[in-house]
């Protein structure tokens, strides 16, 4: 028989940084690191899903997690949390096992959701009260105190100018179509593609796309306001230039369960066991720990696959 299981998981790029939309908290103290080698999520949360009734809860948390504001443009309501101002992802895992040859294999597949373009100085935030005009270069300070535990998460979204986030926002869209094109080109030659370095966590998440580990289909929404058409223009022209994406695909191949599993098993016994032997002070404490997080995180997924019931292969 084959052994299948099937989890979801979700986080956001905000201002540089990629978070955990499924985490109980969002203090903001432990960001989801993005593997440098991989260029996939290490510490995030995941959760079963065996049947349609699971994806009501999982939709419900991500959305009361994921960074949203009032604008002049998007208000919020008691139904509505208004203008998200960040990307997100929400990706689907389905992990199979064949009883019988013992191959692994893993299948993902990831919806995200792109902020929109905005022009900068069309968006005002809509708020009563609280400081909004704090200048970018505030921006190291807030992180450092909300690393510090003297703000939380949602004191600093508030205290950052909502004109910073569009330009942020404004420039990883530019980016990704840069990194689109340029790995195009690459291709077309015959050339290897690297991604710029010094990118974005969310550039790197979605470098998958660009070299051939993941395919890519796009929706664009449009505004149908007369006064949103640079953002229509925008849109438009953003999804003409990721039609052009030209990358070779790479078949995923099967592995061996046993051989993963017992690679995955030693390589989380090391890295717990260097987290333990190095002070919380130390400056690459936090990386580690994420990493171990990961590590172990990735053992409990494969356990729960193994113990869990084969389902046969149905008749075609």
């Amino acid at each position: 028989g084959v052994k299948c299981r099937l989890s979801g998981s979700a986080i956001e790029f905000y201002l540089g940084e990629c978070f955990d939309l499924l985490s109980s908290s969002r203090a903001g103290n432990s960001p989801v690191q993005i593997e440098a080698q991989s260029h996939m999520p290490a510490g995030e949360s995941c959760v079963p899903l065996e049947r349609p009734a699971d994806l009501a809860p999982f939709f419900e948390k991500v959305i009361a997690n994921r960074t949203a504001r009032s604008t002049n443009f998007n208000h919020a309501s008691a139904e509505h949390s208004g203008s998200s101002r960040s990307h997100a992802a929400l990706t689907l895992t389905l992990a199979t096992l064949d009883e019988a040859s013992r191959d692994y294999c893993q299948t993902t597949f990831t919806l995200v959701d792109l902020a929109g373009a905005e022009r900068p100085d069309k968006v005002k935030a809509d708020v009563k009260g609280g400081r909004t005009d704090l200048a970018p270069e505030f921006l190291p300070s807030l992180l450092h105190a909300r690393d510090a535990g003297k703000l939380s998460q949602q004191e600093v979204e508030q205290a950052i100018p909502i004109g910073f986030q569009t330009k942020m926002i404004n420039f990883e869209l530019f980016s990704l179509c840069s990194e689109v094109l340029k790995a195009s080109e690459c291709h077309r030659k015959g050339r290897p593609f690297k991604l710029t370095p010094m990118s974005t966590p969310t550039i790197k998440f979605l470098s998958a796309i660009l070299d051939g580990r993941a395919r890519l289909a796009m929706c664009v929404t449009l505004s149908p306001a007369g006064r949103n058409a640079w953002e229509t223009w925008f849109s438009l022209q953003y999804g003409a230039d990721l039609a052009k994406l030209h990358a070779p695909r790479i078949r995923q191949k099967a592995v061996h369960f046993d051989k993963l599993r017992k690679a995955v098993a030693k390589e989380a016994a090391e890295l717990q066991d260097a987290v333990d032997g190095m002070a919380e002070s130390h400056r690459y404490y936090a990386q580690k720990r994420h990493r171990a997080s990961h590590a172990a995180e990735q053992l409990r997924r494969l356990d729960a696959l193994q113990s869990g019931s084969c389902r046969e292969p149905e008749s075609r």
